[in-house]
């Protein structure tokens, strides 16, 4: 275009009513489900089912062994076990 056709048309357009550009909503990151509802949560529950049969087998120091562990896992989280 020549410099005459530009002004010529920002002549006509110059008081144009143009509506502001607006960009497109930023999309939301897709949800991560809940670790109990994929299949590693389907698994990891599998096998703490199977480690709580499996203790029906325990000797009295492998129990005492598994006791200390889950009051130590309890004490750190802060769960409380006496109240239940």
């Amino acid at each position: 275009m020549k410099i005459a056709e530009l002004q010529a048309l920002w002549d006509i357009h110059k008081n144009d009513n143009v509506p502001d550009v607006t960009l497109p909503k930023i999309p939301a990151e897709p949800q991560v489900p809940a670790i109990n509802i994929t299949e590693l949560g389907h698994v990891r529950w599998r096998q703490f089912e199977e480690m709580l049969d499996a203790s029906q087998n325990y000797n009295d120091k492998q129990l005492q062994q598994l006791t200390t562990v889950v009051f130590g896992l309890c004490s750190v989280r802060g769960v409380d076990i006496m109240g239940m």
